[in-house]
Order: structure tokens, then sequence, then C-alpha cells
């Protein structure tokens, strides 16, 4: 039996979620190489109003750049 329900997470992380690693990961499993299905999820949670997702890319070497950055 494979968990479908997201408990932790708002629609809005679980879309984005699926929707990446549904590209990301092999459609079908295979042991010998490792790889992993992806298993897409239902969000419990209703979608929030703000952006549910960003991403910040940082090629700075510094730690202390890259925390001010996702303040």
């Amino acid at each position: 039996m494979t968990l479908t329900a997201n408990f932790r997470s708002q629609q809005g992380v679980v879309d984005w979620v699926n929707d990446t690693f549904n590209h990301i990961m092999p459609s079908e499993e295979n042991i010998a190489k490792g790889a992993v299905a992806y298993s897409s999820s239902v969000a419990v949670h209703e979608m929030l109003s703000a952006q549910a997702v960003q991403i910040h890319p940082s090629f700075a070497r510094n730690d202390g750049e890259e925390a001010i950055q996702v303040l």
C-alpha cells in the first residue's frame, strides 16, 4: 500500500512537488539501478493565498549572504 495523503504541506506545495518530481524521477522502479518511481500525493490542507514555493538560487560561497537572501 502506498500512502497518498500529504498531511504536512498545503496544496500549493504538494502540487509543485507532484509536477516537479514527476518529471525528475523515473516512471518505473529498477532495483538494479537504484531507481525509485515517484508516487504523487494528494494534499489534505487547502492551498494558501501566498506563493507556495519560492526558489532562491545562490552561487555565493558565503553562508551569511545566502541566509540574508531567504529571509
